[in-house]
């Protein structure tokens, strides 16, 4: 429980600087990166414990969710200058 209360507190963080760069993403590139390596690591998490059969159905979902993400931010970041 308290783990996981920890991950949503970076989530909702990461989600704020997000929305903040948006604006100007070129100005703020760091922000996809961070997104990128956040969401790289949650699909690694996921297809261990699918793997492993240590975790529920809907976590097992997550991973396409995680990985679709994971292409999302790795096609914007490459686009910036």
């Amino acid at each position: 429980e308290y783990f996981g209360r920890c991950t949503g507190t970076l989530a909702i963080t990461i989600t704020l600087f997000a929305m903040r760069a948006a604006g100007d993403p070129a100005a703020h590139p760091y922000v996809l990166e961070i997104i990128f390596v956040a969401c790289l690591g949650m699909t690694l998490v996921h297809l261990y414990g699918a793997v492993r059969r240590i975790q529920p159905w809907t976590e097992n979902a997550e991973i396409l969710l995680y990985g679709a993400m994971t292409g999302l931010a790795a096609g914007a970041w490459s686009t910036l200058p």
